[in-house]
This record gives structure tokens, sequence and C-alpha cells, in this order.
């Protein structure tokens, strides 16, 4: 699993140690084995728990240890996910997707994941990163 925080819990910009507490239990009530927090920046108290609970953290300052490949696919089997609980089914072609035609887009999962292939040919991980966050905001509305 991988969480992503785009917008900071905080006034002054930082993920909080609540975030990181939410995602432990997350994590552990979804039975994940691992988890990545993805933020701006993050406070001293969030780091240690970053480091006591085995979260990798990502920020402007903390490289990622996984490389965009990895990003990548993340997204894509998000996009799978997401494909099949809104249509059944994952298209196997380009052409078997119907959200995308006559160049217009009637499905957000589409146009993120279009974006997102633009985004990993070009190597630009903070715009995946957004892809990511957007597919997870589509998964959390369709499960509302």
């Amino acid at each position: 699993m991988i969480r992503v925080i785009t917008e900071p819990k905080t006034k002054s910009g930082y993920v909080g140690v609540d975030a990181v507490r939410e995602m432990v239990e997350v994590l552990k009530k979804r039975k994940y084995d691992k988890g990545i927090l993805i933020g701006k920046r993050f406070t001293q108290a969030a780091k240690r728990e970053i480091k006591r609970e085995g979260i990798e953290a990502v920020s402007e300052r903390i490289t990622p240890h996984f490389k965009v490949e990895r990003l990548y696919l993340v997204i894509n089997n998000y996009v799978e996910t997401l494909c099949r609980a809104k249509c059944g089914l994952v298209p196997v072609r380009e052409s078997d997707c119907k959200g995308y035609v006559d160049g217009h887009y009637s499905c957000d999962v589409r146009l993120v994941s279009d974006n997102a292939s633009f985004h990993f040919e070009r190597g630009w991980i903070d715009f995946l990163e957004r892809d990511l966050a957007r597919l997870l905001a589509l998964e959390k509305a369709s499960n509302d």
C-alpha cells in the first residue's frame, strides 16, 4: 500500500504524527506489509514515528528508495483495479476502453492513466505521485 499525502494536515505545511498513526492503523487493519508516506515536509515527531513503525518516507528532502518504474507499476495496478470496479473488465487494447472517444475523456481513470503514461515516459516522479494521489482519491470516492 502506498499512502500519499499531498496536502499538509497542519497549517504549518508539515505532515504530523497523527497522519503517520492513521496510516499505521490502515496498514494493520488491511494487513499490508509495507507503507510509503509521501508529503512535502514531516514534523520531527512524525519522522520518529515513521522510523519506529518501519514506514518509508518521501519528501522534498528525503529521496525515494523506489524507482520511477515501481511507482508506475503501482499506478497501473490501481488503474486495473478501478477499471474492473467501474467497467467490469480491464481493457486489453486502448481501443477496448470507452473512456476516451473522439478526443474527449469521459472517464477520470482513463485520463489519469494516460497522464501517468506521459509522465512516466519523461521520468517526472512529482507528476506520477500526483497521478497516484488522484487514483487513490477516485478509489476512495467509489468506495464511499
